[in-house]
């Protein structure tokens, strides 16, 4: 069995009562190890054996077919505990309401003056208008699937996804995008979010768990650009929530740092991003 503790704070950012009643959706659904009690601090629930997959795991494809069918079998998933509406946005607009308008260690000050120069409720807001106007197919989410989440058994050759505390119905495009963009791990090497050919390999298996065929070429193309789209709400929420435990954590990691690289990222992505769309509206 394993035993969670909670961290510093963390139920201003995570939702406990609704992770341990999705828990026990997701377990009913056959995707999640038994959850046996919990406590005020914390809970209790059963161990998959195995090991965490690392960024060269992710890197190489070897797991690319499992996990992406993984995932499409978690997507069609109903967890009648949670509510059935994307939870990007009013995930992003708590965080957002949390960010002090001064941090507390001089350090983080500092650093939030010297690179954070512009207004971060409005750019949500103009991101909020351009993804909604995608129509992403909202589906119950991991939302955190980074390689530490995905335990690969060798006795049975098999993966599991495991922590659930912001698992909530999102858009399917948004689990698929923060997968990817967690390929360069705690480096944040964002060279290594994969290629169109890496990820058109986890689409094929994916859509073809969903649809039940093979996908088109034209279906393809568009989750490819729907994800490509919504790599930039992963970098943006993460960035916030960094942000935010530069201010509450008591772990020894400069989040600060995280969320100005992760702003940074989106900032440089962006635009190109967003003309993704113009080219593809112009040739259809």
């Amino acid at each position: 069995m394993l035993v969670r503790i909670y961290g510093n704070q963390t139920e201003l950012l995570i939702d406990r009562d609704g992770e341990l009643k999705n828990l026990t959706c997701i377990h009913a659904n056959g995707f999640a190890a038994p959850m046996y009690g919990y406590f005020a601090n914390g809970f209790i629930y059963g161990f998959h054996p195995g090991r965490d997959l690392m960024p060269e795991d992710l890197l190489n494809g070897r797991f690319t077919k499992v996990i992406s069918r993984q995932l499409a079998s978690w997507h069609g998933q109903e967890v009648v505990s949670a509510d059935p509406s994307p939870s990007l946005w009013h995930k992003l607009d708590s965080w957002i309401s949390m960010v002090p308008k001064k941090f507390s260690k001089p350090e983080a000050e500092d650093a939030n003056r010297q690179h954070i120069k512009f207004d971060i409720a409005q750019e949500a807001k103009a991101l909020q208008r351009h993804l909604t106007a995608l129509n992403s197919p909202v589906a119950f989410s991991h939302n955190d699937l980074q390689g530490k989440n995905i335990i690969y058994d060798e006795a049975t050759d098999d993966i599991n996804f495991i922590d659930f505390e912001y698992s909530s119905y999102n858009y399917r495009a948004f689990d698929l995008a923060n997968h990817f963009c967690e390929f360069g791990g705690l480096d944040m090497d964002f060279e290594k979010y994969p290629t169109k050919e890496q990820q058109m390999k986890y689409y094929k298996p994916y859509l073809k768990t969903i649809l039940g065929r093979s996908a088109t070429p034209e279906e393809l193309e568009s989750i490819f650009i729907e994800v490509s789209h919504f790599s930039l709400a992963s970098h943006f929420l993460w960035a916030t929530w960094g942000l935010v435990q530069a201010e509450i954590s008591q772990i020894d990691f400069d989040f600060m740092d995280y969320a100005i690289r992760r702003y940074n990222q989106y900032f440089n992505n962006r635009d190109q991003i967003y003309a993704m769309l113009q080219t593809a509206d112009c040739s259809s």
